[in-house]
């Protein structure tokens, strides 16, 4: 799990950009943690809440390509699983730029699929979507495009996340499993070869599937 709670109140303005994480709102400010359809309403409401107490803070979950924002409109723009969407990147990047505040302070934020992240993992082995495939491909592209356009000082985190399945029974959690990774790609999962796979996973104590992301967080490059 990501805590921006200190991060957060560093600057003036933000955007969030995304979908795919829970945005869990407690007393203290924000955290970011792995998205999880059965609480997902539920947290988008507190995420809405805490969001409309704080006027500098804005929410997005549309077309990367088109943004209905001012131009340097913000601080820090946070785009968390979403290039993978994207029709035209070079546009969809530039649109970000766009709304992004030319000063040495200012940052963008990708939050894509970490190279050890074993639900991107089965996705690969039984899906065929090729935009899963790709993490790492999208983070280059736009830490490439990124540079080329001044935001060129660049560094990468890894976070650390999983999705639980606490049942005992493993076929349980083999099929809570199958729903979740089939919920995620509009059902072009070919359960019958994920089931076994999942049970190979589970076998002996193993309770969770790790969602492990990578953060690119690009500023820009001073003169």
């Amino acid at each position: 799990m990501l805590n921006f709670n200190s991060f957060v109140s560093e600057f003036n303005s933000w955007i969030f950009i995304g979908g795919n994480l829970n945005w869990d709102s407690p007393a203290g400010g924000i955290q970011l943690a792995p998205f999880n359809r059965k609480n997902a309403k539920k947290q988008l409401a507190r995420l809405k809440d805490w969001v409309s107490t704080r006027p500098n803070i804005r929410i997005f979950d549309g077309t990367l390509e088109k943004l209905p924002f001012s131009a340097e409109q913000f601080d820090v723009v946070l785009v968390s699983w979403q290039l993978e969407f994207a029709v035209d990147m070079e546009a969809a990047l530039g649109e970000i730029l766009r709304v992004t505040r030319k000063t040495i302070s200012s940052r963008i934020l990708f939050i894509q699929g970490a190279p050890d992240n074993e639900f991107i993992r089965f996705l690969n082995t039984t899906s065929g979507l090729p935009n899963v495939r790709h993490q790492g491909y999208l983070l280059h592209f736009a830490k490439e495009y990124a540079a080329r356009h001044g935001f060129g000082k660049a560094t990468v985190s890894h976070i650390k996340a999983h999705y639980a399945f606490p049942d005992q029974d493993i076929s349980k959690r083999c099929r809570a499993a199958v729903n979740l990774l089939g919920g995620n790609t509009a059902s072009m999962v070919d359960k019958e070869e994920l089931f076994p796979r999942l049970e190979l996973h589970f076998r002996g104590s193993e309770h969770a599937i790790g969602h492990n992301m990578a953060m690119l967080d690009m500023r820009l490059t001073a003169n």
